[in-house]
């Protein structure tokens, strides 16, 4: 995994979040705010080294796939007062509650030709939201997305079933990675909080003080 560090300040308070798939920090930077972040991503490979003591109080989020590592990596994290969920689901490859098989094959299928038609067709959901992701893209290759989305597979096949307590569940409305309706029955408690967007949500809130007044 790799991390990038945002620092606001010397507040003790850290939120630790968890990216999505083919994700790196770039297209968060906009919705920081003012608060101290540590951005976790590429899910290759579980390696992860980070000193939390200068610390003292965590929360978490996590989006997309970052909701389905969440449990997977809650050894190395440090204990948390609350997290948020976005867009995201812990039984990622199952077809009825999170990624169908036709939209795994979008993700192998996309190319340097097609990657702009992926983010317009699947990732936001307004030109203005994809105008700005396209200014703040993230700097991943395709290779290194399709070893992470190889990972994700293996981990669904090899790493024991868990959960991650959530306290607020967020998806947009236009969905259509991880369609509305799979993410309402794959939530049993917290109940979900539909909002406006696609799957990448953030951009139509302004920051991410919208999600933790």
């Amino acid at each position: 995994m790799k991390t990038y560090l945002v620092k606001n300040g010397n507040s003790a308070d850290l939120l630790i979040f968890l990216l999505g798939w083919g994700m790196d920090h770039l297209p968060m930077m906009p919705i920081v705010g003012e608060r101290n972040v540590l951005f976790v991503y590429d899910y290759s490979d579980l390696q992860f080294d980070f000193d939390f003591s200068k610390y003292k109080n965590f929360t978490l989020a996590a989006f997309s796939c970052g909701v389905f590592m969440a449990p997977l990596l809650k050894d190395k994290l440090p204990h948390v007062s609350g997290a948020t969920a976005f867009s995201g689901v812990f039984d990622l490859f199952d077809p009825d509650r999170g990624l169908t098989p036709e939209i795994i094959g979008v993700f192998r299928g996309i190319t340097l030709d097609n990657y702009m038609d992926f983010r317009r067709d699947y990732l936001l959901d307004t030109p203005e939201a994809l105008e700005k992701f396209n200014k703040h893209a993230p700097l991943r290759t395709i290779e290194s997305s399709i070893a992470e989305l190889d990972a994700l597979e293996k981990y669904d096949k090899s790493a024991p079933k868990g959960k991650y307590s959530f306290n607020r569940v967020f998806f947009g409305k236009n969905d259509r990675i991880i369609p509305a309706e799979k993410q309402m029955k794959a939530w049993d408690t917290p109940i979900p909080e539909v909002v406006e967007g696609g799957h990448f949500l953030f951009y139509n809130h302004g920051n991410l003080d919208f999600f933790f007044k």
